[in-house]
């Protein structure tokens, strides 16, 4: 179950108002990955391991040759950039690229209603969090309730009863 908190932000037009945040609880490894799908198949953990360096290498090497790479069911990843503007097409040179990074846009599945769902949050369940985030409540200084509400796609509802937004 995802977990959010209620936040403030510093410099905002909507100052102490409360928005939602996602919660980051920790990170699992790829031998972590590993340990979990090996549990539920018939190879050992250490195949698990190469098969996803392998995977890694591979995405690296297709991405630097100017490739996308689509995992179905996940989604697709592609290199992007950010540059320096020139003034004439003949002075835009490689220092005009100030980085590259890659970008990821989760698979999408359009229903017959012409709605789209992102694969991996279909079937997500929100709910509040219960520590704290820089010292304050978990529920902000706005708060009732601490409800678990489901996303059966892209919603994204606090749970409060009030400013919560399906569809987000």
């Amino acid at each position: 179950m995802a977990d959010f908190i209620r936040t403030g932000r510093k410099n905002s037009a909507h100052k102490g108002e409360y928005y939602g945040r996602a919660v980051d609880e920790g990170t699992v490894t790829e031998y972590d990955l590993a340990k979990a799908i090996e549990a539920k198949c018939t190879i050992h953990r250490a195949d698990v391991v190469a098969v996803i360096i392998a995977l890694i290498d591979e995405m690296t090497r297709a991405l630097q040759s100017s490739q996308r790479v689509k995992l179905s069911g996940f989604g697709t990843f592609k290199m992007g950039m950010s540059t320096r503007p020139a003034k004439t097409i003949e002075k835009f040179t490689a220092d005009n690229i100030r980085k590259l990074r890659v970008l990821f846009q989760p698979e999408t599945k359009v229903a017959q209603d012409g709605s789209r769902t992102r694969t991996m949050i279909t079937g997500a369940r929100v709910k509040e969090w219960g520590g704290s985030a820089s010292g304050e409540p978990a529920t902000g200084s706005s708060g009732s309730g601490s409800g678990s509400t489901s996303s059966g796609g892209q919603s994204g509802t606090t749970g409060d009863g009030e400013g919560g937004r399906e569809g987000v």
